[in-house]
């Protein structure tokens, strides 16, 4: 099964800069109690490897699509316009 990118730009960004801040607050102790740190180590792995492979299951389950690579888009296939014929 191939799975088609629907995270890009800014939304990607973000989840790389959310996922190592995740993961740099629970190494070095900043969230309270191993629930929450565990919790921090999770989330944070889960948007890094969202952002790295540029797949979420969630956007893929509600059909959110921020990648615009390919021609592809929140609204779908882009359409190119046809170039005018030349006169002969």
């Amino acid at each position: 099964m191939r799975f088609a990118r629907n995270v890009g730009g800014i939304d990607r960004a973000a989840r790389f800069g959310l996922g190592l801040a995740f993961l740099a607050l629970s190494a070095t102790g900043v969230l309270p109690g191993t629930i929450l740190m565990v919790t921090g180590y999770i989330i944070g792995i889960v948007l890094l490897a969202t952002g790295i492979f540029s797949y979420c299951p969630v956007n893929d389950a509600i059909g959110f699509n921020s990648c615009k690579a390919h021609g592809f888009g929140p609204e779908g296939p882009e359409k190119t316009p046809e170039e005018p014929k030349k006169a002969a």
